[in-house]
């Protein structure tokens, strides 16, 4: 018997007791049977926020599955995250409606609400997907180097911003060209709700706002890429907290792992 720890499956789905039969009778046993076990992240213990123990989740999955019907809007941000890293994504769905076009390219099942249909197509998706694990990361390095103002990220670091301005610059030291576009950065910070240069800012439940840099470009070997938000407040209070030290948490998501470093940034940024 094996000792080796089974794949992990992580589900997205709405948190409604009109998918419970679908997970409990069509999911869960087609990951069984697949040999994986699978949660959902309601069905978890955790002290951080949701949105970060989504995030967590997501990167270690597997395969992450996502139920589409109805097209609940956490389920298809969660979906789209859960894409940009890489990660393989098998779609589910009642109604081939409910999956929108630019997503009907990614692997998907419609199951017109018969389940013994959706668990027979699951379990031979999820054993394909499973003995196939390289196809789902080879397109992300996890070995790129990450600094700010040329100090190597780490906990624990002062950083000084450019400004109001972080930057991070990433080198590429393989010898591979590398698809940097699923290596996804994010900045965490109170306070602080605008900024500039980044894709979106989400609000998570503790109050704090997570910046998203812009996706990176493919890089060359040996080759430098740099991705920057400029912070906008008319908060006082924000002010002072950078020019007396913000802390924040900078988070690099990779397919194959989740790297985070508390710092604090420093800046003589004010309002003007």
């Amino acid at each position: 018997m094996s000792t080796l720890p089974k794949p992990f499956v992580f589900v997205l789905m709405p948190f409604s007791e009109a998918f419970e039969d679908v997970y409990e009778s069509a999911i869960k046993p087609a990951c069984a049977e697949a040999g994986a076990y699978c949660e959902r992240v309601d069905e978890q213990n955790f002290d951080e926020s949701i949105l970060s123990r989504i995030y967590n989740q997501i990167s270690k999955a597997n395969v992450v599955v996502a139920e589409l019907t109805g097209r609940n809007p956490n389920v298809f941000y969660e979906t789209g995250y859960a894409h940009a890293l890489g990660k393989r994504v098998i779609l589910l769905t009642e109604s081939a409606t409910d999956i929108v076009f630019d997503m009907q390219h990614f692997s998907h099942i419609v199951y017109n609400g018969k389940l013994h249909i959706l668990k027979k197509q699951l379990q031979q998706k999820l054993t394909w997907a499973l003995a196939h694990p390289e196809e789902a990361l080879s397109q992300a390095d996890p070995h790129l180097q990450f600094s700010v103002s040329g100090i190597a990220l780490d906990n624990g670091l002062e950083l000084q911003l450019k400004g109001s301005t972080l930057q991070v610059d990433i080198f590429n030291g393989t010898a591979d060209i590398v698809q940097a576009r699923r290596v996804q950065l994010a900045v965490t910070t109170p306070e602080i709700e605008v900024s500039e240069g980044s894709r979106f800012v989400v609000m998570l439940s503790d109050g704090r706002y997570m910046h998203h840099f812009r996706y990176l470009d493919e890089m060359w070997p040996q080759s430098w890429e740099s991705a920057k938000v400029t912070f906008r407040s008319n908060s006082s209070k924000a002010v002072v907290l950078l020019q007396n030290g913000l802390p924040a948490e900078i988070r690099i998501t990779t397919p194959m792992q989740v790297r985070t470093y508390d710092v604090k940034l420093f800046s003589n940024y004010t309002v003007a």
